[in-house]
């Protein structure tokens, strides 16, 4: 049995906030059944000891989760965990895409809600989670890979979430770090002022924005220069950097060694 729980871990009776649970998503779920069933018209009553369940509703229903009201609409993601009570009410026959699975052991560090409207989402998601149903018998893997990505997009982190303006920066840095990237621009970009965004910086992750794009270039400058046989002018220039004295002198600062010593520690 998982030993992730709910949280909180005793659920209200009756109508109330819709319960968010903790899980691990460090390492791909094990499912132990995936399928799409049909259940209905009645008052089923549930309880998997080692199993989570993730459901994609395409109906109108009512769930009691260890005695917590939920209502069912079109379009909802619901989550329960193992051990949970699930006590349905079906209006009519009624069809959807499901998995029981085990989340990965270790630090639970995402946040998943019980409930949730996945708006213009769910066709998405619901096509997602049958082609999972489709591959599981003969690629297991591919199916478990497939609800992994689902319940990432189903969560969020465990911890305070950054600023959303410094994961855009983020985002940003990343997909421009072979452009000729100054803090100016990137804060045009962004619809902000250059001292706006390095407060924000300070504030969130205990640097400025030039230190984040240096740190990051010689982080993949180092994975270049040891994984490739890329030269080392190219590796420079890969990372926005086209003056190799300038190449030099960040991978000292940044890695403590030249860009021909790194090459040779492999």
């Amino acid at each position: 049995m998982p030993s992730l729980v709910a949280i909180p871990p005793t659920l209200p009776t009756g109508p109330g906030p819709i319960p968010e649970l903790l899980l691990s998503l460090a390492d791909p779920p094990r499912i132990h059944w995936i399928g799409v069933g049909t259940h209905g018209p009645g008052d089923p009553r549930w309880r998997l000891p080692g199993s989570w369940c993730l459901h994609l509703y395409d109906y109108e229903a009512t769930l009691h989760l260890d005695g917590q009201l939920l209502a069912i609409h079109p379009g909802a993601a619901g989550v329960s965990p193992a051990g949970a009570d699930l006590h349905y009410h079906y209006h009519a026959p009624s069809t959807h895409a499901c998995v029981h699975f085990q989340p990965a052991p270790g630090r639970a560090d995402r946040v998943i809600p019980a409930m949730q409207d996945l708006g213009s989402g769910y066709r998405r998601a619901d096509h997602d989670l049958r082609e999972a149903v489709a591959w599981h018998a003969s690629e297991p893997r591919r199916a478990e890979a497939r609800v992994w990505d689902l319940l990432w997009g189903l969560s969020r982190a465990a911890r305070a979430a950054p600023h959303p303006l410094i994961e855009r920066a983020r985002r940003e840095i990343e997909l421009r770090l072979g452009e000729d990237l100054g803090v100016g621009a990137l804060a045009r970009v962004l619809g902000v002022s250059h001292n706006h965004l390095t407060r924000l910086f300070r504030s969130q992750l205990g640097t400025t924005p030039v230190a984040w794009v240096r740190h990051r270039r010689a982080s993949r400058a180092r994975h270049l220069l040891t994984h490739t046989s890329m030269a080392i002018a190219a590796v420079a220039a890969e990372v926005g950097i086209r003056d190799p004295h300038h190449f030099n002198k960040l991978m000292r600062r940044e890695l403590g060694a030249s860009p021909r010593e790194l090459r040779q520690r492999g």
